[in-house]
């Protein structure tokens, strides 16, 4: 039996762990998580368009894993705009990039809540040298970090991919 200050330690990394799972199931989970501005390029380049008057020219968009919303403004007024990654960003954004990042999400989840069993067993259990030891922690920490990564840091867009393909897709004439 773990001594006091091992148990402490043990049951914070344990619900840090959970806290992290959490966070990708929330993340994973909530329609529009990611918040961006977009610039109408052509419109604010007609009329030479600095400082206040380029806020005309400025626009909204949010988007999850499978669909988004909008507001385009280009010197004529709000327009709202609405898109889906399957029908609408097929051309723009392969699949295998979409598919990976969900499926690493998932699999990203499950080995930090196995990392979470191991961190509780730990502290209130009777660990024993093998993988439920010290060795699975550091085991599942490391698969989870590495996973974690080609979530997070790997998913780009192919060099084979234009840059403006996807804006042209969401707002043709605009962007």
């Amino acid at each position: 039996m773990p001594n006091e200050q091992k148990k402490i330690i043990f049951c914070m990394a344990g619900v840090l762990s959970f806290l992290c799972a959490l966070g990708v199931v929330t993340a994973v989970g909530t329609p529009l998580w990611i918040k961006a501005t977009i610039l109408c390029k052509t419109g604010a380049l007609l009329v030479n368009a600095s400082g206040k008057e380029l806020d005309k020219f400025m626009g909204e968009m949010q988007y999850g894993l499978f669909h988004g919303e909008g507001i385009r403004q280009c010197g004529l007024g709000a327009r709202p705009f609405r898109f889906s990654f399957f029908p609408d960003l097929l051309q723009a954004i392969p699949v295998s990039i979409h598919v990976n990042i969900i499926l690493f999400s998932m699999i990203l989840v499950i080995l930090t809540m196995v990392g979470t069993a191991f961190f509780m067993y730990n502290a209130f259990g009777k660990p024993f040298e093998t993988l439920h030891g010290p060795l699975g922690l550091y085991l599942m920490s490391f698969i989870s970090g590495k996973i974690r990564k080609l979530t997070v840091v790997k998913p780009r867009v192919p060099r084979g991919v234009p840059d403006h393909s996807i804006n042209h897709l969401l707002g043709p004439g605009c962007c």
